[in-house]
């Protein structure tokens, strides 16, 4: 099977556990409606699609034949790196505080085809920009692929574009201020694809103010609950990181069987750009940080990791989220993990090898730890396993009687990995 190949991770109609936390609060609307771009973990897109799709986000229909992106899931049009769709801003409000899998959330301006700067000034001409307030602002550029042009030269057309326009329509002239903006517009292209739009979140939200330890090869958030979907975890099942690190799988898990919010902030950019409702804010998040009722707490969420600092770390990060009453971590070895008892699904992103140890060394830490993994699995059991070694993750499945059913591949920041979902042959 190649990498991308395959279709969701959901097993049966009942939702996995990330879909199922962002359900709550589902059923607030009110406030104005925005066509919207969300960045995520490139490779993920269908996993976050399904998400947005729970918060409330519909499709977006593009306007063109060539604004056609790659893929489409739950309605919802991707590709790498980004989903697209139209919400209303009780939705935003949701994604902001509830979205656990996404990094960015843009006000889409302009999506189109540019093959020159002259093509980038008329595209982000176009777009309207006259509701911006008088506020200091910058041009977020990036640009990928080959062009005859740098991302500054495209970033200084499209603010160019930017402030003639603006000024056109009120009067007056936008200041500008690149180190601490009140508004951000990004401008991307990549290869011919242009995107344009207005940032509705300072940052990105994948970032979290409960892991005080950083384990020095940590996932981020959004990777971990991203990875929980494909799995298709749900919440009356058994979930098991044998390599838990400083805990973020679990501790990403027990957040969305909770139901909790992952922020609570973060409407500052919203504020700034006159969006912001508060009643309507405080409904949304009134709803979301209300009680989950009939949660099972019989679920088991259990990690193992061999050395004692990182134990100790991870649980540094579970009692700084608050869920210390449902995340166990022991001191264990992934391919000797006794005292672990039939599980449904593992969550896994194990050591690659690439600061230090030899192959030998990461061959065998991968073939003991998923034979011994697969002894363990229930009926509908399955293992995501996140590593760059394609080979011997293959290798290893297949000496451990595991099948592949589906993959991803993943962008790690400036390293490429492959999530596979690997069951019982």
């Amino acid at each position: 099977m190649s990498v991308d190949g395959g279709g969701g991770g959901t097993r049966g109609a009942e939702p996995d556990a990330v879909a199922r936390a962002a359900l709550k609060a589902v059923e607030i609307e009110g406030g104005p409606r925005f066509r919207l771009w969300a960045t995520c973990p490139g490779g993920l897109e269908r996993e976050v699609a399904g998400e947005l799709a729970a918060l409330g986000w519909t499709p977006l229909q593009p306007s063109v034949r060539e604004d056609v992106p790659r893929g489409r899931t739950d309605g919802l049009w991707w590709e790498r790196g980004s989903v697209y769709g139209e919400a209303d801003l009780a939705a935003v409000y949701r994604t902001l505080w509830g979205g656990r899998t996404i990094h960015r959330i843009t006000a889409l301006q302009h999506v189109g085809i540019a093959d020159s700067l002259d093509e980038v000034e008329a595209a982000v001409r176009s777009a309207d920009f006259s509701w911006l307030p008088d506020a200091p602002f910058a041009i977020r550029a990036a640009r990928i692929g080959d062009h005859s042009f740098r991302s500054p030269d495209l970033g200084r057309v499209a603010g160019a574009a930017v402030i003639d326009e603006h000024r056109a329509a009120t009067g007056r002239r936008l200041p500008v201020d690149l180190d601490d903006p009140e508004v951000e517009i990004r401008v991307e292209l990549t290869g011919t694809r242009l995107r344009v739009g207005t940032e509705l979140v300072t940052g990105s939200v994948h970032r979290r103010d409960y892991y005080p330890f950083r384990h020095m090869a940590a996932l981020k958030p959004s990777v971990a609950a991203a990875l929980l979907r494909l799995g298709a975890w749900k919440a009356r099942e058994s979930l098991l990181d044998p390599m838990c690190g400083g805990g973020t799988i679990l501790v990403e898990a027990a957040l969305a069987l909770q139901g909790r919010p992952v922020r609570t902030g973060g409407t500052q950019r919203l504020e700034r750009l006159g969006f912001h409702d508060p009643a309507l804010a405080r409904r949304v998040r009134d709803a979301l940080t209300a009680p989950t009722t009939g949660r099972d707490t019989s679920t088991t969420l259990l990690g193992l990791e061999r050395f004692g600092t990182h134990v100790g770390g991870a649980r540094r990060n579970i009692r700084a989220a608050g869920v210390e009453e449902m995340v166990e971590v022991r001191e264990g070895d992934a391919t000797r993990p006794d005292g672990v008892q039939r599980v449904d699904c593992v969550v896994v992103n194990p050591p690659y090898g690439l600061r230090a140890g030899s192959p030998a060394i990461l061959d065998e830490l991968y073939q003991e730890s998923l034979r011994a993994l697969r002894g363990k699995l229930g009926p509908e059991g399955r293992i995501v396993f996140l590593s760059p070694a394609v080979r011997r993750v293959r290798r290893a499945a297949e000496r451990a009687g595991l099948a592949v059913n589906l993959t991803r591949g993943v962008s790690l920041g400036r390293l490429d990995a492959v999530a596979f979902v690997l069951v019982p042959s």
